[in-house]
């Protein structure tokens, strides 16, 4: 079986990265050829690569004759800005490729991703017609599965979890190496505090969640904080950090997405605007304070855990909000439901069988890990 594997990898974005990670190593294992799409207006990154140590520059055409597609979890069949350029990127990137080889006969398989709302009709469309014509659907969250239904699907959509928590101090320990905390002050407790290069977002989080940190920092002289991002920027110039008072913060340069894990591993607490570094900081058991900049699907994964109540909408968050957030879950770690992870670990395994396919058995994918 030769495959290709779909989504967002033309970027440095910490849950993407892992994703493709996750995934490929899971085809790659299973002893089949494996290849990230590689479009010409959306290449495979180099950070992307690099995490893989991937070396393959897959000419899109090609990659068609390949046998099958799998489109790999993400959240990217919704819509986070509502412009014309935005509908027509969107279509081009992630429901173009799918519907050639569905047109050309050949399976689609969709595992775990995350959507809606779509306010294009055109891309709303597009998108059921890719559903329905996809070999299998798996979503990982129950608003996904209302919305693709009530837009018109009308094959079996299952519905799984986020991929991602199948990350545990096991992965970390096999994939990130030494300690990140090694030269910070072993008499310290730390908590990782993520900010974002939207100058917007920035904006507010400085006025906001910064200055509760703040706050705190003061309030609890045995924890410092540790900010960083989950793409690579330079975080020093982004107002956030430069609200946080000196002497108690630490920066942490991005440049792996193993090498977060890790830091998310050894860290009390975390504090975060999005999704996937929420995700698996609850999948390693830490406390998890959500303001997220998303408008829907950071808050669908907590109300899907039982948490709802750890995430306010970053633009309902103010300075005393974000406090009493701070100072409400600082010291309440999350334990997820084993059937969370179950159903997480149920999505590599399909991508497994998806791998050892032949003709014969193809049918027979559809009650994999159910």
């Amino acid at each position: 079986m030769d495959i290709v594997i779909h989504g967002a990898t033309h970027s440095s974005n910490f849950g993407d990265v892992l994703f493709a990670y996750l995934f490929y190593n899971a085809c790659k294992n299973s002893g089949c050829k494996v290849e990230l799409l590689n479009m010409p207006k959306f290449k495979v990154s180099d950070f992307c690569k690099n995490e893989l140590q991937y070396s393959v520059n897959g000419r899109f055409i090609r990659q068609l004759r390949m046998d099958c597609l799998i489109m790999m979890s993400g959240g990217y069949l919704g819509e986070d800005k509502v412009s014309p350029k935005n509908t027509l990127k969107r279509y081009l990137h992630y429901i173009l490729p799918a519907r050639l080889f569905e047109i050309m006969h050949k399976p689609v398989y969709i595992i775990g991703v995350g959507g809606g709302p779509l306010t294009s009709n055109f891309l709303r469309k597009a998108t059921v017609k890719m559903l329905n014509r996809a070999s299998y659907v798996s979503v990982r969250d129950i608003e996904t599965k209302k919305y693709f239904e009530e837009y018109g699907v009308t094959r079996e959509v299952c519905l799984t979890t986020d991929t991602a928590q199948v990350i545990d101090s096991t992965f970390v320990d096999c994939h990130a190496g030494s300690n990140s905390l090694n030269g910070l002050d072993k008499n310290k407790k730390y908590f990782f505090f993520h900010v974002v290069n939207k100058p917007a977002d920035d904006a507010r989080m400085a006025s906001t969640v910064a200055l509760a940190i703040n706050h705190f920092l003061k309030d609890h002289a045995e924890y410092d904080v540790i900010i960083g991002n989950d793409e690579q920027t330079d975080i020093t110039r982004l107002e956030a950090y430069k609200t946080v008072i000196d002497g108690r913060k630490h920066v942490f340069e991005y440049k792996s997405v193993f090498q977060l894990c890790r830091l998310l591993c050894e860290v009390q607490f975390v504090i975060t605007p999005k999704l996937h570094v929420g995700i698996v900081s609850a999948s390693l058991g830490k406390s998890v304070i959500s303001f997220p900049i998303h408008r829907e699907k950071t808050g669908r994964y907590y109300n899907q855990i039982g948490e709802s109540e750890r995430s306010v909408h970053m633009q309902s968050v103010t300075e005393c909000i974000a406090l009493e957030q701070i100072e409400k879950y600082y010291d309440k770690p999350i334990r997820l439901d084993d059937n969370i992870r179950k159903l997480a670990e149920s999505n590599i395994e399909f991508v497994r069988a998806v791998a050892k396919i032949n003709d014969s058995n193809e049918r027979k994918l559809s009650n994999v890990g159910y």
